[in-house]
């Protein structure tokens, strides 16, 4: 006799096996299972079993975002977005998985390198994204280094600070002097004066700030104004003279009540003094301030001395005597000078006292009468050399001044080498002074 028991078991049409009456079957996937019993009588029994809590597949992120590309002063928020259609999402971790939160949103104060994402669904599986790096957060402000420039010393230029300073995030953008209300990519700034309490901002290009100061500079001294404390050893002239400073002191006083005598001053109506002129200004300029102050003189007439035969002009506040003819002593010079005073001749600064001497181009000599003097320059017709004579030598010079070798021929040198008397220097000086020098022609 069959005893009732049971027989066997199919599972997808697949004998199993028992154990102990009981079916132990390991499934790889989700999916409905048709289980099929048959006892010793052949008797059937089925059932349908669902298998749907397998998850053997990771999630999936699909995007990261807020990782900024531009500079921000901000946090930095990332948010993971992550799908997994089977166990689904359980958290998410933004430390390489030391720590998990449930948020897929994590905000980042600072900067961060090397970032490891990783999301776990409900079975364990994980997925992992990254290295990533965040690098735009920039909450601090600029560095300065230093400010240089602010003199300890008095100084009567102009004071420039320059500002040294550093960011190494999203770098500097400019500078302000004046506390933040204006600004310049210029570091450096020029002050003309004194100035109190100034605030020095630097700012980086994301809008962080730093301060420095209040610094003041206070060693700024301004010419105020000057004065005339020892008047020249000259101060009667004849018209037509120009003034002489000899003697004279000037001191240049500032605002600090600082002096300083200064000697790189102007007389700008000190030429050619007028008859009747009663002072002379003295100007003196540094930077772009000028002062004056006033120097009495007085200006007589000029009594001109009567020069017979020789020819008497002027040219820009020199005076000379021309037509005087080469071999000429000095003797015979001031016998053509009618006057009852004193008549001097000098070669350069010294004195000539031998009167046969040859007068030359460019001597000087000087008429003193009646408490005056007047100053002339001898001009000898064809003595460029300055020796009285006419030589091969004053041809050369003239040659070499025509051709552009010699430049230095000016006021009674230029004038005696113009022997056709027609204001320049040409080929018919040259030409007629080599015929004076053979006798073919004489210096009228």
């Amino acid at each position: 006799m069959k005893e009732v028991g049971v027989k066997e078991v199919l599972i997808d049409n697949n004998i199993v096996t028992l154990q102990n009456d009981k079916i132990v079957l390991t499934v790889n996937g989700n999916k409905t299972y048709q289980i099929v019993a048959k006892d010793n009588f052949d008797n059937i029994s089925t059932k349908e079993v669902v298998v749907d809590n397998i998850d053997k597949v990771k999630p999936i992120i699909t995007k990261i975002e807020g990782n900024p590309n531009n500079w921000t002063k901000e946090n930095v928020t990332l948010i993971v977005t992550a799908e997994d259609n089977l166990s689904g999402i359980k958290d998410y971790s933004f430390d390489g998985g030391v720590t998990w939160q449930e948020s897929n949103e994590k905000t980042f104060t600072q900067n961060i390198e090397n970032m490891v994402i990783k999301v776990r669904d409900n079975a364990g599986n994980i997925v992992e994204n990254g290295p990533i790096s965040i690098r735009k957060i920039d909450k601090d402000a600029p560095v300065i280094e230093k400010v240089e420039g602010n003199p300890n010393n008095w100084t009567k230029g102009n004071v420039t600070l320059k500002v040294t300073a550093k960011d190494p995030l999203s770098g500097i953008k400019d500078y302000s002097f004046d506390g933040g209300e204006t600004w310049s990519s210029n570091n450096q700034k020029v002050f003309t004066q004194n100035t109190e309490n100034i605030v020095i901002k630097v700012r980086d290009n994301i809008g962080n700030i730093s301060e420095y100061g209040p610094i003041s500079i206070t060693k700024i001294m301004k010419l105020d104004k000057i004065e005339i404390r020892q008047g020249p050893q000259k101060v009667e002239y004849t018209e037509g003279e120009s003034f002489n400073n000899a003697g004279m002191r000037v001191v240049a006083i500032y605002d600090n009540k600082q002096e300083e005598e200064i000697e790189r001053y102007t007389v700008p109506n000190g030429n050619n003094l007028k008859l009747g002129q009663e002072s002379v200004t003295i100007r003196y300029k540094e930077g772009e301030i000028i002062k004056e102050a006033t120097q009495r003189i007085t200006v007589n007439e000029r009594i001109e001395p009567e020069i017979e035969e020789y020819e008497i002009t002027e040219e820009n506040g020199k005076r000379y005597i021309e037509k005087i003819p080469e071999n000429t002593t000095i003797k015979q010079v001031k016998e053509k000078i009618k006057t009852t005073g004193e008549i001097e001749v000098y070669k350069g600064s010294s004195k000539v006292t031998d009167e046969n001497q040859i007068i030359g181009t460019g001597m000087t000599i000087k008429v003193k009468q009646n408490s005056q003097e007047i100053t002339y320059e001898a001009v000898v017709k064809g003595d460029i050399t300055g020796d009285g004579k006419i030589k091969m030598a004053d041809i050369l010079k003239l040659a070499r001044y025509k051709a552009g070798v010699d430049k230095n021929l000016k006021g009674a040198y230029l004038k005696a080498g113009d022997v056709v008397k027609d204001g320049k220097i040409g080929m018919q000086d040259i030409l007629k002074l080599s015929r004076v020098l053979a006798g073919i022609e004489k210096i009228k």
